[in-house]
């Protein structure tokens, strides 16, 4: 197989990590915010006070949960992202079971756009999941009628096969042809480095950096 070697000089690692892109963005599943068609409106521990997906994972690292979110008037407190292990069929009834597996970083929900955003939730030691079933949540209960949090979902059901499940009036509740809008990501991208920071570094292994980082089968592409 033939390599070709970019020659071309970089002056620092910023505008080489421009110039490639990588073949692994950490991406683990999603249900982008293309499918939106309908909103479930987050308030109190009585009225969807957890949102979000029931799906099967492989081995895998979480490290963020993103959710489509909009705050309506003016909401408080603070939303968290959570992992539960599920219950029951992946794409028909699954729901959450035992307890909170982990739980993200605090992210204030007055800080949520008024238009529907993109919102990350970041764990602070990402959630090693081994295989199975779980269940990817959105909590927040400090609202109400007025001031409240719109969490968009996909309710044709035709795109994932996980599907929807909240907790509604301190139950939880599964619909199968419903969908959250989600982003998870585990590793973050590859890393591509300029020569005086390679040089600066000393010697070390590529392959054994890329075993450690999970980016051995992966590639970068070049920006010309």
């Amino acid at each position: 197989m033939a390599v070709t070697l970019d020659m071309m000089e970089y002056e620092d690692d910023a505008v080489v990590q421009l110039a490639y892109v990588s073949s692994d963005d950490g991406l683990i599943d999603y249900d982008p915010e293309t499918n939106y068609d309908q909103a479930a409106i987050m308030t109190t521990s009585t009225a969807y006070s957890r949102c979000g997906q029931a799906l099967t994972l492989g081995e895998v690292t979480i490290a963020t949960a993103v959710f489509y979110l909009q705050k309506n008037n003016s909401p408080t407190g603070n939303a968290y992202a959570e992992i539960w292990a599920a219950t029951g069929t992946i794409g028909t009834n699954a729901v959450p079971t035992g307890g909170v597996l982990a739980t993200s970083n605090a992210v204030d929900v007055s800080t949520i756009d008024t238009s529907y955003e993109l919102v990350t939730f970041t764990f602070a030691s990402p959630y090693e999941a081994s295989a199975g079933d779980y269940v990817v949540m959105c909590h927040w209960e400090n609202g109400d009628e007025t001031d409240n949090i719109s969490f968009g979902r996909d309710m044709d059901g035709s795109e994932h096969a996980g599907n929807w499940a909240d907790e509604h009036n301190s139950g939880w509740r599964a619909y199968a042809d419903g969908e959250a809008i989600f982003y998870l990501y585990g590793s973050p991208p590859l890393q591509s480095y300029s020569e005086n920071t390679i040089k600066t570094q000393g010697s070390y292994s590529l392959k054994g950096v890329a075993v450690i980082t999970d980016s051995l089968d992966d590639t970068l592409t070049r920006t010309i």
